[in-house]
This record gives C-alpha cells, sequence and structure tokens, in this order.
C-alpha cells in the first residue's frame, strides 16, 4: 500500500503550516472557488493556486472515488489496469469511476471476487438480503447487478469477515449502492473525505454557513472494516491469489569421482 503511505505523508507534512496538492472536491466547488479571502478580490480558490505555483505544485482533485482510483491503479499491473480502463469506457463511455462500474469490471473482466458485507441496521436491509440470497449478486439501482461468492453479516461474522480480509493485499469497495467508495488493507478500511481542505489554513471556517453540515473528519481516514458505521450495505472486491512463487532450486557441483 505504498501509495496510500504517501498520499498520506504528503498530506500530514504540509496540513499544520503549509500547503498540499491535495484538495477535497467538494471543498472546491462548494467554498474555495466561491469565497472571497478576507480583504482581497482573489477567491479562496485563486490564493491556494498561486501559493502552490510557488512551490512548483499543481493542485491534483480527490473525493472518494478518485483516491481509491489512484490506489487501485497502483496497485494493480500496467496490463490489468488498461484492460480495465478499456472495458469501463466500453460500458459506460466518457462518464468516470464509480464505485460499481469498476466492481463490475473487476469480477467480469479480470478475475476478482466479490462479498457483500451488510450491518443489521442497513438502510433496506431486507432488500439486500433477498438479493444476496435468491441471486448471489449485490443489487445496483438501474445498474448491472454484481455478482456475489458470498455474504456476511457484521456483528455476527466479524472473524469471517477479518479472516477475508487479510486474504488479499488491498480491496476495492463501496457501499449503499455507490454513495461511498473505499478501499481496504488488511482488516481496515480507508478512505478520502471530499469536504476536507489541503491544509488548515484553508479549512472552512467554523464561522462559515456551510459549517453546520460538515462532520470535520479528516481528509484520510482509517477504520477497522468491522467497526465502519457511517454505511450499512457494503462490497468488497478482491484481487485473485499472486500465484505461489516455484521453490528455488540450489545448483550442486557435481560430484567429483575420486580416482
Amino acid at each position: 500500500m505504498k501509495k496510500v503511505r504517501e498520499l498520506e505523508r504528503s498530506y500530514a507534512v504540509s496540513y499544520k503550516s503549509g500547503v498540499c496538492p491535495y484538495y477535497g472536491r467538494w471543498w472546491a466547488n462548494h467554498y474555495a472557488r466561491k469565497q472571497k479571502v478576507v480583504g482581497s478580490e482573489e477567491t479562496v480558490w485563486q490564493r491556494y493556486v498561486a501559493e502552490l505555483a510557488r512551490q512548483r505544485e499543481r493542485p491534483r482533485r480527490l473525493d472518494c472515488t478518485l483516491y481509491a482510483q489512484e490506489v487501485l491503479q497502483a496497485g494493480m499491473s500496467p496490463a490489468d489496469y488498461a484492460t480495465l480502463l478499456a472495458h469501463h469506457r466500453r460500458i459506460w463511455g466518457p462518464r468516470g469511476f464509480a464505485g460499481w462500474s469498476v466492481a463490475h469490471v473487476l469480477t467480469e473482466q479480470l478475475g476478482w471476487k466479490a462479498y457483500a458485507v451488510i450491518s443489521p441496521r442497513a438502510r433496506y436491509h431486507h432488500y439486500y438480503v433477498k438479493h444476496f440470497r435468491r441471486h448471489k449478486v449485490y443489487p445496483v439501482w438501474r445498474q448491472p447487478s454484481i455478482r456475489i461468492e458470498e455474504h456476511y453479516v457484521l456483528g455476527r461474522h466479524d472473524r469471517q469477515i477479518e479472516a477475508l480480509l487479510r486474504r488479499g493485499r488491498f480491496a476495492w469497495g463501496f457501499s449503499d449502492g455507490g454513495i461511498h467508495t473505499w478501499i481496504t488493507s488488511g482488516v481496515e478500511l480507508k478512505e478520502c473525505h471530499w469536504d476536507s481542505g489541503p491544509s488548515l489554513r484553508f479549512e472552512i471556517p467554523r464561522t462559515h454557513a456551510l459549517d453546520a453540515g460538515l462532520k470535520r473528519e479528516p481528509f484520510f481516514e482509517t477504520t477497522r472494516f468491522v467497526e465502519f458505521t457511517d454505511y450499512g450495505a457494503h462490497l468488497v472486491v478482491l484481487p485473485p491469489a499472486r500465484p505461489a512463487r516455484p521453490p528455488e532450486t540450489v545448483s550442486r557441483p557435481a560430484a567429483t569421482q575420486v580416482r
């Protein structure tokens, strides 16, 4: 998970005293591009871009799906990622990645396996469970359903869920039909929140009208998967197991005949 560490380190190093090239998409669209800097005609966005330019950096947009996409690309071979892009483009044209669209291509074209995980308190719980049991699919509204190998219930099957997650280097995942996208590393769920700013100085002030709807979550957040409660109906998509390496053979010098 080198890419995850790279993103988290870049943000942590510059958050308090500098400015990071990564920014949340919602933060930019709803706040930075509309809000003027106090005492200036310059917008917060213009000030942010100017500071990055002085560091010879460019802004890099992130949201939950773009974050997971960066990690996915770093974790796949170039050939497999090219295959993913080609099939995604064939089915959905120029539309960007979504949690469900990527899961569909990974399972149908690249041999990944999908597993549904649901909380007993999930919204539309009975609807999801009916599809899990009867059709062995995770249903997505007006989009292709995704074939699953098995489904698990949080709180009842936590040990099985964590054993499953440990089988892969990482996994692609989404929740509640695709409202939120994330990745896993071992038993941890890693996500990006799109309403965070690129540094402390550029965060939405608590006195701003937008503050009322903000959860003030960190840009990058890590949660033990079985303790993740923001959403209720999840799909975890694991890559094929890496083939085992053949045992190394030790060449021995040919025995010399004693005369």
